[in-house]
C-alpha cells in the first residue's frame, strides 16, 4: 500500500496495474522451473486456480479503483475491511470448516479495529449511491471468495506456488483484454519512475498471495483470513515510517487494540 501510495504520484491505478501484475506474473514464470515438479496434475484444481486469477487480483483492483474514484480511498477500504466476513461464510458453507465462538469474536473484533483504523473524518452528511458502496463490498466479496475458492483447489493439489502461477497468468490476460477494450494498449503510457515503484508493488503482493496460500495450505479459511485482513495496522505503521503523516487518535490506538485482540482470540 505504501508503495503504491509512491507509484501513483507518477502514474493512474490502471497503468500502476498493467506494470505491478504482469511483473509478478513473469517472476512467477521464471521461477517456475525451479518450482514446479513435472507431474499429472488434476485438471480440477487447475480451473479452480484459474477461475481465482480472473477475479483475483484483476477484479479486486479494478473493482477498488472505481470504488476510490467515487467514494474516496478512506470509505472505500473501510467496507472492503468486511472480507473476512465472506470467506468466513464460505468456507463454512462449502468447506465445512467449524466456526468456534472463540474465533467469530476474534474475527467481528479484527473487522471493526479494521474500520476503525481506516475510517478517518466521516462526514455524515455525504450520501453514496447503491453502486458506489456494492463496489468496495464486491472487491470484499470477491477477495473472501477467492480465499475459499484456492483452499477447495489446495486440496485437491497442494501447491501454492502453482495456485500463484496460475493465478497470476489468468489475471495478466484479463486485464490486458479489458485495458484494451476500454482503453487501448496504445494508450498505456508509464514513466520510469512510476513503473519502478509498481515493479515494487508487483514484487511484494506477489510474496504477499504466496505466503497467503502457503497458509492456506495447511490452516483453515476461518483462521487465516481474519489474520490476513489486518494489513491496515502494518499500513499504518509503514506510512508513520515514511510519510509522518498520519495522525493518532484514540479511534486509531482502540482500533489497533481490537485489531491485535481479535487476531490474539483467533491465534489461541
Amino acid at each position: 500500500m505504501v508503495l503504491t501510495r509512491l507509484g501513483l504520484k507518477e502514474m493512474s491505478p490502471m497503468s500502476g496495474a498493467l506494470v505491478s501484475i504482469p511483473t509478478t506474473t513473469l517472476l512467477f514464470w521464471c521461477a517456475a522451473p525451479f518450482m514446479v515438479e513435472k507431474m499429472d496434475w488434476p485438471s480440477t484444481a487447475l480451473g479452480i486456480f484459474a477461475v481465482v486469477g480472473l477475479f483475483y487480483p484483476v477484479m479486486v483492483t479494478l473493482l477498488n479503483f472505481e470504488g476510490t474514484l467515487r467514494m474516496g480511498p478512506t470509505r472505500a477500504a473501510t467496507i472492503s475491511s468486511t472480507t473476512p466476513l465472506f470467506a468466513i461464510t464460505g468456507a463454512v458453507l462449502f468447506l465445512r470448516e467449524s466456526l468456534t465462538l472463540i474465533i467469530f469474536l476474534g474475527t467481528l473484533g479484527v473487522v471493526a479495529g479494521v474500520m476503525m483504523i481506516s475510517w478517518k473524518n466521516p462526514d455524515t452528511r455525504q450520501t453514496w449511491s447503491k453502486i458506489s458502496i456494492l463496489l468496495p463490498l464486491g472487491a470484499a466479496f470477491i477477495r473472501g471468495g477467492a480465499q475459499m475458492l484456492t483452499k477447495m483447489g489446495l486440496k485437491i493439489l497442494p501447491d501454492p506456488f502453482l495456485a500463484g502461477l496460475i493465478g497470476y497468468t489468468a489475471s495478466v490476460a484479463f486485464l490486458l483484454l479489458v485495458f484494451q477494450l476500454r482503453f487501448g494498449l496504445g494508450n498505456l503510457a508509464p514513466n520510469k519512475k512510476g513503473a519502478a515503484w509498481f515493479m515494487l508493488v508487483g514484487i511484494t503482493n506477489g510474496s504477499a498471495v504466496l505466503f497467503l496460500y502457503s497458509a492456506l495450505k495447511t490452516a483453515n479459511v476461518i483462521t487465516v483470513a481474519p489474520i490476513v485482513a489486518t494489513f491496515p495496522l502494518f499500513t499504518l505503521v509503514f506510512s508513520l515510517l515514511f510519510f509522518r503523516r498520519e495522525i493518532i487518535t484514540r479511534r486509531t490506538l482502540a482500533g489497533v487494540a481490537l485489531t491485535v485482540g481479535g487476531v490474539v482470540l483467533i491465534s489461541v
